[in-house]
């Protein structure tokens, strides 16, 4: 039996050698992937439900925590069950930058995966938006002003708009 395995990928065959000493020829190599511990993986930001702004979208860096020793693959479909991937990228590390996409609602994940193992995260939405409307000022408006007071807040009021998130 195999123990104390330090984290990472192995691989193995088999001999046979019968009692007169003959060798069988050497069984195809497998592999297989050993963790200390349970898998660690799940992605930080952006979070699920993010909106970014399309121009923004490239510099946006993608980061997740794992414990898995393998290149990960960070992948964006338009649909939750991944059958239609519109990006993939590939990392060493535990971050990605670069996407490029079209406006829309999108769900992305991060996949580690080698021939003897695969574990995905639970996708996240990311809604892609336009430029937003600029709000319009309520108070205090043109023919008002705001007038500050100590001990007295003034109140500033404007409208709500669509997509914005703050």
């Amino acid at each position: 039996m195999l123990q104390n395995l330090a984290t990472g990928q192995y691989f193995w065959n088999v001999v046979y050698v019968d009692s007169e000493g003959n060798s069988s020829p050497v069984s195809e190599t497998r592999e297989f992937y050993a963790l200390n511990g349970t898998v660690e993986q799940r992605t930080v930001f952006p979070p699920d439900g993010y909106n970014i702004w399309l121009p923004l979208l490239t510099d946006t860096r993608f980061t997740w925590k794992t414990n898995i020793l393998l290149n990960h693959t960070i992948q964006i479909s338009t649909d939750e069950r991944f059958r239609n991937i519109v990006f993939e990228g590939q990392s060493n590390s535990s971050a990605f930058s670069g996407v490029n996409l079209d406006v829309g609602t999108y769900y992305w994940r991060v996949v580690a995966k080698d021939s003897a193992f695969e574990a995905a995260t639970q996708p996240k939405v990311l809604n892609i938006v336009k430029g937003l409307d600029a709000p319009m000022l309520i108070a205090p408006t043109s023919v008002s002003n705001a007038v500050v007071r100590p001990g007295i807040p003034f109140t500033f009021k404007w409208t709500e708009v669509d997509g914005a998130e703050y």
